[in-house]
């Protein structure tokens, strides 16, 4: 086929792209700066500009200055995450439009446009899948993320080498998370929280810190742990505007904020207490500034093609803390780690345990405390460790590989 691939510098796209040329397909790559909070009239004639040009984009995605047919000359539009304006685009010509959706939450999910007859939308989360089916939004479609097995592969064998001239050996940290922290401006309820009044802020704490003693179950879509009158009440004290374009479940919304409020709970007890547990052995990988965490070494950004697998290959022991807006999903994080070849220690996550045999692939903790007890065990046990990740590498590397997602799921249309 002729794929049209929207790339907006998303991590995932090379991988994909080099997957699709692989399978033998044509991919033309063209770029442009959407506006997500409004109807963004530029980007929609770019998309259509781009449609009707038989020419691939030039070196930087923009060059689309060839002659413009009066039919489409591409045969599907593909992107990462859904663009409402690419769908009303391919809707106009009769193009099919696919997108596979790996943010969470994704808000552009919510415009009308979902319901375009040319779209194609796959998601990574069942449980987020389930809901917008159930909610009567066909072209909805349940797709787990993807992993490129070869370049993971390339990078265990340079990283063996670069290990055998200098005499390091492999390991070149103890225990490593790579991901945000969720303490910056951006995160609402911290913009918030101290202008609460002090019956709602109290009834908010007691549910988040109920929800950080458990992984796996969303304690804050309960109406008996957070009632629909506190939600009500909630957003009288949040102040935030959604473009029309959008449909938004606001309750929904503001559970959301909650669950990321969670996860920036989650992750920084469980780094503090690994932090006093191991001093000096704990490494953050993270691109956001965050407050100092004794014991913690932030060691700054990582590179999602370059030093991040590296980092996964090379830690004894790599933990992934699930953001809770994905309800069931896998992260990409935790599909990365095992790609790399690394021993994976998880919050507990539904479908990380459909897919994967606990203690033999991968490990998965369902509270604070067995982290913390799982970690120990693990630290000292390298060829217990190094017998689960091989398991689990060979296992994402057959089931969730780009050239086998594509051929069998999404080009297979």
């Amino acid at each position: 086929m002729k794929i049209l691939y929207f790339d907006w510098s998303e991590f995932t796209g090379p991988d994909c792209r080099e997957a699709m040329e692989g399978l033998g397909h044509t991919v033309g790559i063209w770029k442009h700066l959407w506006n997500c909070r409004s109807v963004d009239e530029v980007f929609t004639e770019k998309t259509e500009q781009a449609l009707l040009c038989p020419d691939a984009a030039g070196p930087d995605g923009r060059d689309y200055g060839g002659r413009r047919e009066a039919s489409p000359q591409w045969d599907i539009v593909f992107s990462f995450n859904y663009y409402p304006a690419i769908s009303e685009v391919c809707q106009k010509h009769g193009v099919p439009y696919i997108s596979w959706t790996f943010d969470s939450p994704y808000l552009p999910l919510t415009s009308a446009t979902n319901r375009n007859p040319v779209n194609i939308i796959y998601l990574f989360d069942r449980a987020l899948y389930a809901r917008m089916r159930d909610s009567g939004i066909s072209a909805v479609r349940y797709l787990p993320l993807a992993v490129n097995p070869r370049r993971m592969k390339a990078m265990r064998r340079a990283c063996d080498a670069a290990s055998a001239v200098g005499g390091s050996g492999k390991y070149q940290h103890e225990i490593s998370f790579v991901g945000g922290l969720y303490a910056d401006k951006n995160n609402f309820y911290n913009a918030i929280e101290e202008d609460l009044p002090l019956f709602l802020k109290g009834s908010l704490e007691d549910a988040l810190h109920l929800q950080t003693g458990v992984f796996g179950e969303d304690l804050l879509g309960k109406k008996e742990i957070i009632s629909n009158g506190i939600i009500a009440e909630l957003r009288r004290h949040i102040r935030f505007e959604v473009p029309e374009i959008y449909g938004i479940d606001y309750d929904e919304f503001m559970r959301d904020l909650l669950r990321t409020q969670a996860t920036e709970m989650d992750r920084f007890s469980l780094l503090e207490a690994l932090g006093r547990e191991y001093p000096g052995q704990v490494d953050l990988y993270t691109r956001w500034d965050s407050p100092p965490l004794p014991g913690v070494n932030n060691c700054g950004y990582a590179s999602y093609l370059e030093k991040m697998p590296q980092v996964f290959y090379q830690s004894r022991i790599n933990l992934n803390i699930t953001l809770r807006t994905i309800r069931t999903g896998m992260p990409l994080r935790a599909l990365d780690v095992l790609a790399a070849g690394g021993f994976l220690l998880s919050t507990w996550q539904e479908e990380l345990e459909e897919y994967f045999e606990n203690g033999r692939d991968l490990v998965l903790a369902r509270d604070p405390e067995e982290v913390m007890l799982l970690t120990d065990w693990f630290l000292g046990r390298d060829a217990e460790r190094e017998k689960i990740a091989e398991s689990g590498c060979k296992k994402v590397c057959e089931t969730f590989s780009y050239e086998r997602l594509l051929s069998e799921t999404i080009l297979k249309i």
